[in-house]
């Protein structure tokens, strides 16, 4: 803010700041005031040029989640059913978006939290039961 040349700031939060889920009550707190820090400080520092957002990315493929979060073929189908694409996220699919919010193609964006999911949180999430598509029965 001193320095007076502006920036952005980029959140990290999960959908379950929104939607909870079992044995997150700790996190779900912690991303929920993420989420309403990042839309306060968005419409309190455009006066500084800085623009504030956040990524909220759904399951992602890397080794620490996949061990700790569906580290079974059961659980990790499970958790495919929950996501309307069908298929887990990349690293560099999160990074590509993370780069966008904070270029200049995206200067007139400011409050948002951008969903990377697969679609996952319009449903009922990974610990929810699987989404049903009537298209298949």
């Amino acid at each position: 803010i001193e320095g007076g040349r502006g920036g952005s700031i980029l959140n990290i939060v999960a959908a379950y700041a929104w939607t909870g889920g079992p044995g997150t009550i700790h996190s779900s707190c912690a991303k929920a005031g993420v989420v309403a820090m990042t839309r306060t400080l968005a419409v309190e520092w455009p006066r500084f040029k800085i623009r504030v957002n956040a990524i909220s990315p759904g399951p992602v493929e890397t080794e620490g989640a996949g061990s700790k979060l569906w580290a079974s073929p059961e659980v990790r189908a499970a958790m495919l059913r929950s996501v309307p694409r069908g298929r887990i996220g990349e690293p560099r699919e999160i990074a590509d978006a993370a780069a966008y919010l904070v270029s200049d193609f995206a200067d007139y964006i400011t409050g948002e939290v951008l969903v990377v999911d697969g679609g996952q949180w319009l449903g009922k999430g990974m610990f929810g039961e699987g989404r049903i598509e009537p298209w298949n029965h």
